[in-house]
């Protein structure tokens, strides 16, 4: 009797450690690791349109004479600060190393107006203006944002990518 509740007090503890080096493996997903920044991170609001649309703008504590701006779209039912995380901060880190801003606009009610008839969301419905929004750059940074350098980061939205590059394609780079 005594051997057989050492057998199965040593079954469970070996089942146990089989669990937890499962669950280590295939479900435990340890927490980002976000990079310390020189920059400074803010959110704003601006009137496009008539309506009020968000973006978050992240300027490293050196910017380069010309400033370049990145802006880094999310996909659907995403927002600005939303990629930013995803990302871990990724574009803000080379932002500091080569000084430019990264702006984060967020899409209306979380989606980008990417011009599909069929498409059931309110910015399209709506036919919301956000070429119009993604052309904010000039109230940015005091107007001190160089238009020629400015480039688009796209988060997983190839429509939104048709559309900019159709109807403006001076800025998609």
């Amino acid at each position: 009797m005594k051997v057989v509740i050492q057998v199965l007090l040593a079954l469970i503890v070996l089942a146990a450690i089989v669990v937890f080096g499962l669950y280590r493996y295939f479900i435990h997903v340890p927490g980002k690791v976000f990079p310390e920044l020189a920059g400074s991170f803010t959110q704003h609001q601006i009137e496009s349109s008539g309506l009020q649309r968000s973006f978050s703008l992240y300027q490293p504590d050196k910017l380069s004479a010309e400033v370049p701006l990145l802006l880094v779209l999310h996909g659907s039912t995403g927002t600005g600060e939303q990629i930013r995380g995803s990302i871990v901060n990724e574009f803000d880190v080379y932002a500091d190393r080569f000084g430019f801003l990264v702006a984060y606009p967020t899409g209306f009610e979380n989606h980008w107006n990417d011009c599909r008839i069929n498409a059931s969301y309110s910015a399209n419905q709506q036919n919301i203006d956000d070429v119009g929004f993604i052309g904010f750059h000039d109230q940015i940074y005091a107007g001190n944002v160089d238009a020629t350098n400015l480039k688009i980061a796209l988060g997983d939205y190839r429509n939104q990518e048709f559309t900019g590059s159709a109807t403006v394609p001076p800025l998609v780079g």
